[in-house]
């Protein structure tokens, strides 16, 4: 009876012990079936499709859960899964295998005679990786899909392919080479990947009909690529990447160049918030054609940008406020000309109204510890009234008040040993200058044409008064 009693025992266990097991992972296959009266958990599959060459199915989301639904053949409309969207790849490309031995580089169009071409990830169970120099040079094809297995492109890849309309590009390439779409004149759009560090002279030469390109944070060079081209927007991704872009010259700038539109992640960038953390504005950044119709109204500029480029802001017509938070910080930026300050972007487009955390300044006062006031610094600045420099302050860059046209009161500490080139000139209200040292100490001043007009201005001395 005791031996029954064991057996029947274990075969309840038996039960159980299986009862929890189907329980924990039900529903799999192809079967959909997500829960029974017993699961402990849900089954959560995909609503994007997977797929390989051959088939298409929904995967598992559920941790530790390898089960798939919805598994099928593709059912291809021309070279398209009408339910997937899976791509049939071109067949009759011409291929060589690589140095390396393990990989192909796609050589040329072959046999093919797609005009939408799709390349292969692989060819003969190896990664095709290297799209070869002039691989379709003009050729007429008007579609491209590369895949993300490519990570190099010659040069002249597209060349002369006047009917290309649509090319989506490999994530894992890292330029866009010479010559690599120039006279493809039927091309409207191109997105480049993440990823793309460089656009090289001449890549988009002649796409007379390119109107929106869009640009990843990952770009780091972008050289003479765009003449001959109409480009009506150029969409970023990121504005501080933009800003540490190295344009070659400024013809590099397709925002110079063309003419175009700044965009930030598909809007129009009115209000120009550089982030902070940035250092840098390199050369060019934001410079524009004169007479160009730009859509900056405002800029912002954070107390870490130590340094502004060669014509950085060179014909910015619409900027008509610069915002800064640190006065201080704004004084040791090095300028690299007076069109590297949107305060002064041309004398035909003057910025007026600077505003310190918020607050238009007309009365400025330098904070002390300030040793030097850059060149360039307030520049046009015509909503200043008055201007008081601190005791630390030794040099006054040249142009730093340059145009300051409603300036009519400064006061300089006898710290300051150097009055640099223009420093004042223009300032044409300015009718005081109190000095906090001697006539003497004054005259010693090293000062090179400093102010212009001379006449109805007064130095003020601690001893007397002198006229410029």
């Amino acid at each position: 009876m005791k031996k029954r009693f064991l057996t029947l025992a274990m075969a309840l266990s038996c039960v159980i012990a299986l009862t929890f097991a189907v329980a924990g992972c039900s529903g799999g296959g192809n079967s959909g079936d997500n829960t029974d009266g017993n699961d402990t958990h849900e089954h959560v599959f995909a609503t994007e499709w997977s797929y390989d060459a051959t088939h298409h199915w929904h995967e598992c989301l559920s941790p530790d859960c390898d089960e798939v639904t919805d598994k099928a053949n593709h059912s291809f409309d021309g070279k398209e899964c009408t339910v997937c969207g899976y791509v049939k790849a071109s067949e009759g490309l011409a291929f060589e295998l690589n140095a390396d031995g393990v990989s192909y580089i796609l050589a040329g169009i072959g046999e093919c005679t797609d005009t939408d071409v799709v390349v292969p990830a692989t060819y003969e169970n190896l990664p095709v990786t290297e799209i070869k120099m002039s691989a379709f040079e003009r050729k007429p094809i008007t579609s491209i899909i590369i895949p993300d297995s490519v990570t190099t492109m010659g040069t002249n890849v597209f060349w002369g392919c006047t009917n290309l309309t649509s090319v989506t590009l490999s994530k894992n390439i890292t330029s866009i080479g010479l010559n690599t779409f120039r006279d493809c004149t039927s091309l409207t759009s191109l997105t480049i990947p993440e990823g793309v560090t460089t656009i090289a002279k001449n890549a988009f030469y002649s796409c007379t009909k390119l109107e929106r390109l869009d640009i990843p944070a990952s770009i780091t060079t972008i050289n003479e690529a765009f003449t001959n081209c109409k480009i009506e927007e150029v969409n970023v991704a990121d504005i501080g990447a933009w800003c540490n872009i190295t344009f070659n010259n400024i013809n590099s700038n397709p925002l110079f160049k063309c003419e175009a539109m700044l965009l930030s992640n598909g809007r129009p960038v009115n209000d120009l918030v550089i982030p902070e953390g940035v250092t840098e504005i390199k050369d060019y950044a934001f410079s524009m054609q004169k007479g160009a119709l730009g859509t900056i109204i405002r800029i912002r500029i954070p107390s870490s940008v130590t340094k502004i480029g060669k014509e950085a802001f060179i014909n910015v017509a619409g900027i008509q406020r610069v915002y800064i938070t640190d006065v201080a910080a704004w004084c040791k930026i090095d300028f690299a000309e007076e069109s590297s300050n949107p305060l002064a972007t041309s004398r035909s487009y003057i910025t007026d109204k600077l505003y310190v955390n918020g607050e238009i300044v007309t009365d400025l006062v330098i904070p002390e510890g300030v040793t030097e006031i850059k060149p360039f610094a307030f520049q046009n600045c015509t909503q200043l009234t008055s201007v008081t420099i601190p005791s630390t302050v030794t040099t006054i860059g040249d142009k730093a008040f340059r145009y300051c046209e409603n300036l009519k009161t400064v006061n300089i500490p006898n710290s300051v040993k150097n009055i640099n080139d223009q420093a004042f000139f223009n300032c044409s209200a300015l009718t005081d200058i109190n000095f906090d040292g001697t006539t003497t100490e004054w005259q010693g001043i090293t000062k090179n044409y400093w102010l212009n007009p001379t006449g109805q201005c007064t130095i003020h001395c601690t001893n007397g008064k002198l006229k410029p």
